[in-house]
């Protein structure tokens, strides 16, 4: 047993040295922030193609900025625009921060936001998660001055044509280099990206990513340096804290607090605006297109033991797509309490009293202790005859099988992110019939999603919102499990972390 565990943490140790450039002794007392995190976005610098979530998240916020961002109480804030104001129920018009800068010395103006969107409304840009899922609704932008930009949305499939959000919407744009990508494709371009942001990248490669200061960046950094390593298992990330071969880690486990305070670091725990769930591919057809299935797989899993268990009490057991910090969140919607026996009542009642069989791809390593969560629910659904069968892929091999809904099973790993506009708008827009590859759909929630869409009283919207969240989780087209968690660890002497939306202020960490 001894030697096992020793072993274990031998490997562990292993392959964060590997990964840190196997002989890196530890971090001198330099203006260098090292941070290790579960992975590195599969699409590197391009912002575009994965939308604002992980682990694209923990690199782009370095790199580039947003037109907008929303702060932890859901209020949205300037960015690289100062102020904005709806003129129609289809334009808006934003007036640009002055005198900022691209790392190359480009500046950024008004041409700069009609270059981004002239992409992401033309056919390649609409294939992205950006251009296609994020903001499928905008139509186009035009300049009208040189720090003043009007930009139109319109009517699509998915989308209606006036927006009542579009200022949080575009805090999930961020802004690249119109002119660099023009000229060296977006492939290249993802290769050494270009931004505004508090950093630049010096080079980036799958294993590794090095930037430093960007100094004339109106978001001035406080350290010289920033290395971003990606070390997939939570025990590596730990230990490279431990040895001070990293400053800072992403996604520890709750099990993990106490080692980080005996390193003298400090562990820092902020509720996510994010639901883990197990998604259910109902369009495909077989057992999860009975709701009766997919509400007694919900009643059939202890989510408040799991979250006691396995989060230390931090996360909760989730009740509907979102949490109770993001707007819409609706507090008289119970969800599914832990109740097997209704479980059993509702499989024998949809024909399967002697069970079934689930199949799922999922990822982990994105949330403290999500490997162990999934155990958990296939220990809990087992008990009422349900086999879940799932499968560990890289968020590489994930993110195509989303936008093409190309699952082979019946579920998959999904989390339901109201990040960066902290709305509720956000899942539900996405997820009840996805502009692209839906895995679920309902025409009467859709129209009224799309309604809370088109609605500028916020009363009145929140209200639809709430709405929304009582006959989306009555459908139960996904597995709630966890309101979740994000889980920090900071090394001896690192200070200025924070994060909101699960977007880290890079700009303002150093270490003594």
């Amino acid at each position: 047993m001894h030697k096992n565990k020793f072993l274990s943490l031998t490997v562990s140790f292993a392959l964060a040295a590997l990964a840190l450039g196997g002989t890196t002794p530890a971090i001198a007392a330099t203006k260098t922030v090292t941070i290790a995190v579960p992975g590195l976005p599969p699409s590197q610098g391009n912002p575009f193609r994965e939308g604002p979530g992980t682990p694209g998240i923990n690199t782009y916020a370095a790199i580039f900025d947003a037109l907008t961002f929303v702060d932890t109480r859901g209020t949205v804030q300037p960015r690289l625009a100062l102020s904005w104001k709806n003129t129609s129920p289809t334009t808006w018009e934003f007036t640009l921060r002055k005198g900022v800068k691209f790392s190359n010395g480009e500046p950024f103006n008004a041409d700069s936001v009609v270059a981004n969107i002239e992409y992401l409304t033309s056919a390649d840009g609409r294939r992205t998660v950006i251009g296609g899922t994020e903001l499928p609704g905008v139509a186009s932008a035009k300049k009208i001055s040189d720090l003043v930009v009007e930009i139109t949305t319109q009517a699509t499939a998915t989308s209606l044509a006036a927006d009542a959000i579009l200022p949080a919407k575009l805090s999930a744009l961020y802004i690249v280099e119109p002119k660099a990508w023009k000229e060296a494709g977006a492939t290249v371009f993802a290769e050494k990206p270009i931004g505004t942001g508090p950093f630049k990248v010096d080079s980036l490669t799958t294993t590794r990513i090095e930037l430093s200061a960007f100094k004339t960046s109106w978001r001035k950094p406080k350290s010289d340096k920033l290395v971003i390593i990606p070390l997939a298992d939570a025990a590596a990330r730990l230990q490279a804290l431990q040895s001070g071969q990293v400053n800072l880690v992403t996604s520890l486990n709750p099990d993990q607090i106490s080692a980080v305070r005996l390193a003298k670091g400090t562990a820092v725990s902020i509720a996510a605006p994010q639901v883990m769930s197990l998604a259910f591919n109902v369009v495909k057809g077989g057992p999860v297109a009975d709701v009766r299935v997919r509400q007694a797989l919900n009643y059939a899993v202890n989510k408040t033991s799991i979250a006691n268990r396995l989060l230390d009490g931090r996360g909760k057991a989730a009740t509907q797509g979102v949490t109770p910090t993001v707007n819409g969140y609706n507090d008289k919607v119970v969800g599914y309490p832990f109740n097997p026996a209704k479980a059993r009542q509702l499989l024998a009642a949809a024909g399967y009293a002697n069970g079934l069989t689930i199949n799922a791809d999922i990822t982990v390593g994105s949330f403290p202790s999500d490997n162990l969560i999934y155990q958990s629910v296939k220990s809990d659904l087992a008990k009422v005859g349900v086999t879940l069968n799932y499968t560990t892929i890289t968020f590489a091999q994930w993110l195509p099988q989303y936008n093409a809904n190309s699952w082979r099973g019946e579920a998959f790993g999904l989390s339901w992110n109201s990040a960066p506009r902290a709305d509720a708008s956000r899942p539900y827009e996405i997820f009840v019939c996805k502009p692209v590859g839906p895995f679920y759909c309902d025409a009467a929630q859709s129209a009224l999603v799309k309604s809370a869409q088109t609605e500028f009283d916020t009363k009145k919207r929140l209200a639809i919102l709430k709405d929304v969240a009582v006959k989306v989780t009555a459908s139960a087209p996904a597995l709630y499990i966890i309101e979740q968690i994000d889980l920090f660890g900071l090394g001896k002497g690192t200070t200025g972390f924070s994060v909101t939306n699960r977007s880290i202020a890079y700009e303002n960490i150093t270490v003594k």
